[in-house]
């Protein structure tokens, strides 16, 4: 899946490097740095959890109500950007199951 997102490769790299521990259910209170940034980005991540499947990363319902046009342009990129990033993890796992 590629994605193209329309914020800076330093908040794409952010939220990568949250997602990548939290994904592999390791700890973000072991370095400061990290645990700075999931404070800054823990938010996303919840609302992500609460809104997805997360045995196939689909969407089962959307953050602000179940009108995909009322949804915000750069909530919906942040948001698709960490199911992006799910899904591959979600599909790294099932590779490794065959």
């Amino acid at each position: 899946m590629v994605f193209s997102n329309p914020f800076s490769k330093e908040v794409a790299t952010e939220i990568r490097n949250v997602a990548t521990i939290l994904f592999d259910g390791g700890d973000v209170s072991v370095e400061q740095e990290i645990f700075q940034l999931y404070q800054k980005w823990s938010w996303w991540f919840d609302i992500f959890f609460m809104c997805v499947d997360r045995e196939n990363g689909s969407w089962l319902r959307l953050p602000t109500g179940n009108n995909p046009t009322k949804q915000g342009y750069k909530t919906m990129q942040i948001l698709n950007y960490i199911q992006s990033l799910y899904i591959k993890k979600l599909n790294d796992i099932y590779k490794g199951i065959k």
